[in-house]
């Protein structure tokens, strides 16, 4: 008798009740259909904003497009495999189309964490996930020995100036050793004012890391 799989039983009879929509144009069948993939702009701007304690930050799309901004906000909150395969697809078309984005080499990749609570709420943090998409095409190890300190609130929700205040001194290393003289490349889903990133480079300098770069999906203007 054929073992029966529970998950995707599960998948197919939600798939029944509540049809899978594409984030893009709302068409059934897909949570992101073909011809949206090609729709979405991928692109690395050339006047990409500074932050304090990294040197050089690498995004693939503008924020301000709607399509990126549905499938990181439904990748984020509603995780989903095919949506993992679609960011690595995206990935995967954007080194081909500026090469010189791999042009500096990471001892490590450190995803920006999650708070313990709430990576226990989502059971993953979607910036590891994408930072493991990056080490499976460089082969930059992935450290995950920072963790954010803080239960601070979702930056989305407040002012330029709370971001600053929100994320002061949320970080720290665990392993206080593993940063120390490192080439970092840090990694997170959306830049906005860059108040995380910095914090976050704030902890790992205070390791000894020696060089931070920074690889996000998509920045707003």
């Amino acid at each position: 008798m054929a073992i029966v799989n529970a998950h995707l039983i599960k998948e197919w009879f939600l798939d029944l009740l509540f049809p899978k929509s594409c984030l893009g144009c709302n068409q059934e069948g897909s949570s992101f259909c073909k011809a949206c993939q090609e729709k979405i702009k991928i692109i690395w701007p050339e006047n990409e904003r500074y932050v304090e304690g990294i040197g050089k930050i690498i995004s693939m799309g503008l924020y301000r497009d709607i399509i990126w901004q549905n499938l990181i906000q439904d990748f984020k909150y509603g995780y989903l495999e095919e949506l993992e395969q679609a960011i690595e697809n995206i990935f995967q078309q954007f080194i081909k189309k500026y090469p010189d984005s791999l042009a500096d080499s990471y001892d490590l990749i450190v995803p920006v964490p999650l708070y313990k609570r709430r990576f226990l709420e989502r059971s993953f943090n979607q910036a590891e996930v994408f930072s493991k998409i990056i080490s499976k095409h460089t082969s930059w190890p992935l450290d995950t020995s920072l963790i954010r300190t803080q239960n601070t609130l979702p930056q989305a929700q407040l002012s330029d100036d709370e971001r600053l205040e929100n994320v002061k001194g949320a970080f720290q290393a665990k392993e206080s050793n593993n940063f120390k003289n490192k080439k970092i490349l840090l990694v997170d889903d959306v830049l906005t004012t860059g108040s995380t990133l910095r914090e976050a480079a704030k902890a790992l300098r205070a390791s000894g890391a020696e060089e931070i770069g920074a690889w996000v999906m998509a920045r707003r203007s």
